[in-house]
């Protein structure tokens, strides 16, 4: 079905046929028919697949342009996504003008107050920073006809169903809610029945599994893993590459080391500032670098199209993790590779991951180094120490820090710190 047969206003279509959309996809050709007749949607979509457009577009062709009242509720978990949603209504609004304003922490507070009293017709926020808003009085939910919910069993991993739920409750002129999801569970369906009985549910795209990924492990001892890793790297340098920790200082790490070895490579982790997220972002997808550092901050939700390799240098805390990190080497139906560092330590977290992908991870055939040559001791020793994990428990044989996943890397500033432990490694 192509977007020229879809009953839309001009300036919207005029908009879509500048950003090259021509024909909807599956989850749009559901979605986009039912949006604009206001029925209420449960929609079970993978990211990538083209969602976002699938309810932005229903919301701009019902909205009332001429109303200076907040018709229209947004809420992601992250600041990322929120930003994301942002700027895919800016992209199609360009000659059917709809105010917008996104709110989310760590930027000035005083800029979205003041923004607040302009008339947004749509509000695209993070549940904490908009709760904080409503209860100072400055957000009037009552003109609100639409709410939208998307990535809700993220929200309910972070805890924001108790907001999501008092927000919801104060919608008392609701006419249509959207919400979207990569998974369903029952406790989200009890969620959604309480407050929205009569929907239409819809399930397009493929399930969040990684039988259709050229997936496996390596077996590496710790002290070797930056080696393998750099060499991983030069291996695929002409192409697209996501590198996920565990922690920010091994993303700081690993970023240095990239840079010093003329790699053109970024990081990305929760405490870098708002703007810097951003443009990193940005720069990532429009090829400024290759290789992307990060922590679980971009494993799921961001439109990161094109990546030809994910690297699993420390194995994720949640074993459920694991499935949406390589699953961004299938995006839109685009086939690549992922590998994962594994040493002795964390034979018991390969073993929990297996567990959620149902399946066993094949050994890699790429044959990793010995770092006999001690390339890089004179950056770790000088600037950043190992420190060994805490003993096993035993009553289930795991490390207590971090499921097994051997030491950490631990910031020093060049100086060894004075007294009794000073001289472990």
């Amino acid at each position: 079905m192509l977007f020229e047969e879809v009953d839309l206003k001009l300036g919207l279509k005029k908009s879509i046929e500048e950003v090259w959309y021509t024909e909807l996809t599956p989850i749009q050709e559901e979605v986009i028919p039912m949006a604009l007749d206001w029925k209420n949607i449960v929609g079970q979509a993978q990211t990538g697949t083209g969602k976002t457009a699938a309810f932005l577009l229903p919301i701009l062709n019902n909205i009332d342009t001429n109303s200076k009242t907040v018709q229209c509720l947004i809420l992601a978990p992250t600041r990322e996504l929120v930003v994301q949603i942002s700027e895919e209504i800016h992209s199609l609004t360009k000659y059917y003008r709809v105010p917008v304003i996104t709110l989310f922490w760590w930027v000035s507070s005083m800029n979205q107050k003041r923004n607040l009293k302009k008339g947004p017709r749509i509000i695209v926020a993070t549940p904490w920073r908009f709760m904080d808003l409503l209860w100072q009085g400055l957000i009037n939910l009552s003109t609100v006809n639409t709410f939208v919910l998307d990535e809700v069993d993220r929200m309910l991993d972070m805890w924001f169903i108790k907001d999501i739920v008092k927000i919801w409750k104060q919608l008392s002129h609701l006419k249509q809610t959207l919400t979207f999801s990569a998974t369903m569970n029952d406790k989200m369906k009890r969620v959604i029945d309480n407050f929205t009985p009569d929907y239409e549910f819809i399930k397009v795209g493929d399930e969040i599994t990684v039988d259709k990924i050229d997936h496996s492990y390596m077996t590496v001892e710790l002290k070797d893993k930056i080696i393998n890793l750099t060499k991983l790297v030069s291996t695929n340098k002409n192409e697209k590459i996501i590198v996920f920790v565990n922690t920010k200082i091994v993303t700081n790490l690993l970023y240095e080391i990239l840079l010093k070895e003329n790699f053109k490579a970024g990081k990305l982790n929760w405490d870098i500032r708002q703007s810097k997220r951003i443009s990193t972002l940005k720069w990532f997808t429009k090829d400024k670098f290759n290789v992307l550092v990060t922590t679980d901050v971009a494993a799921r939700w961001l439109n990161m199209d094109g990546i030809w390799l994910v690297i699993n240098f420390d194995i994720p805390v949640e074993p459920e993790s694991y499935v949406h990190r390589i699953w961004r080497t299938w995006r839109a139906g685009a086939s690549g590779k992922a590998v994962m560092f594994v040493w002795k330590g964390e034979k018991r977290a390969l073993q929990d991951v297996e567990k959620v992908c149902g399946a066993k991870i094949k050994l890699s055939d790429y044959k990793w180094i010995v770092d006999e040559d001690g390339i890089y001791d004179h950056l770790l020793n000088s600037t950043w120490r190992f420190k060994r994990p805490a003993k096993k428990n035993p009553n289930d044989g795991r490390f207590s820090n971090n499921r097994g996943s051997g030491w950490r890397w631990k910031r020093t500033n060049g100086r060894r710190k004075k007294g009794k432990r000073a001289g472990r490694r």
